[in-house]
């Protein structure tokens, strides 16, 4: 893309520099001289909307896929929030059912000490 811009900029100086040769070196009458460089100005103006487009495209394009990358790590950090939680409720589950079974074995106990 940045070759494409590089050729079209360079086209633009051209025609802008032939056109001043021409003036210096045409053996044309002032109404024909004229003539040319409005098309040659209208060429010009046309390439530019080229470079316009291309180069709208092109931002356009990179800003989708900025905000395409973006919005995925975002959801890639939820989903790991997420998978986080999960795996701490898990353990803490876990924990509080290991703490209940010691509990009851605690209870057992003393009630068998007690009789």
């Amino acid at each position: 893309m940045n070759r494409k811009l590089e050729t079209i900029g360079a086209v633009i100086v051209g025609a802008g520099i032939g056109a001043g040769i021409a003036l210096v070196f045409a053996p044309k009458t002032g109404k024909q001289t004229r003539r040319d460089l409005r098309r040659s100005a209208t060429r010009t103006l046309d390439r530019l909307e080229d470079l316009q487009d291309d180069v709208r495209k092109y931002m356009t394009n990179w800003v989708e896929g900025a905000s395409a990358a973006v919005a995925s790590g975002i959801e890639c950090g939820k989903e790991s929030a997420r998978e986080g939680g999960d795996r701490v409720i898990h353990v803490l589950e876990n924990a509080r059912k290991f703490m209940d079974e010691g509990k009851e074995r605690v209870q057992r106990y003393v009630q068998s000490v007690g009789k």
